[in-house]
């Protein structure tokens, strides 16, 4: 699912980005889901539809849940598309977990 925005003339401006949000926090969770589970291809594809995901989002939240999961493969993955990435993130929970 694309990340979508509504615009309703009869509603507030303001309830378009609170739906706009709802629908990027939505695909984040999805994002996140793919990757804890291991689901490569499943990841690439949410990311790819939705480039406005922040991989990094909530202190490297989505590495180190992939790392927690054993989910190197995964892991990799983030790592080549976001070499930046903060692997000391959550104290280091992303390596102590995997």
């Amino acid at each position: 699912m694309a990340c979508i925005e509504y615009h309703m003339p009869s509603l507030p401006t303001d309830t378009g980005l609170k739906i706009e949000l709802f629908f990027t926090y939505q695909n984040m969770d999805k994002f996140n889901r793919a990757c804890r589970d291991g689901n490569l291809k499943r990841a690439k594809k949410i990311l790819q539809n939705n480039p406005s995901i922040d991989i990094s989002a909530h202190n490297e939240y989505t590495f180190c849940l992939t790392c927690e999961y054993g989910q190197l493969e995964v892991a990799k993955w983030i790592f080549q598309i976001k070499p930046t990435i903060n692997v000391f993130a959550g104290l280091s929970v992303s390596f102590c977990m995997s």
